[in-house]
């Protein structure tokens, strides 16, 4: 009978783990370009922060899932990069006209 009662109780509490909130996941941009990167952090297309990413550097922050994260870059090539996924290492890279792009990985 013990044994059932304690089956029962680890089903219910597994079954509250699952309904809790979800953990933040981490946004992460590194500065691969050969100058400092202006960008303005929108989430949920509102402005958060204005970023000034120097070279080498790496701007990280956590958010909820189903957050909304894009860059509207002043000198990038497209005028707003996203939705950016979270989890997901993206960085600055160079571009033509003294430009820069924001890539995932190792993409270029």
């Amino acid at each position: 009978m013990w044994k059932i009662a304690a089956l029962a109780a680890m089903a219910v509490l597994g079954g509250t783990a699952a309904l809790a909130e979800p953990g933040k996941q981490t946004f992460s941009v590194t500065n691969d370009a050969n100058r400092v990167v202006e960008c303005n952090l929108l989430i949920n297309s509102h402005t958060r922060t204005y970023l000034k990413v120097h070279p080498g550097k790496t701007y990280r922050d956590d958010f909820f899932p189903k957050t909304l994260v894009q860059l509207a870059c002043g000198r990038g090539v497209e005028g707003v990069y996203g939705p950016l996924k979270l989890g997901v290492d993206y960085r600055f890279v160079s571009r033509e006209g003294n430009r820069v792009a924001v890539v995932e990985g190792a993409e270029e």
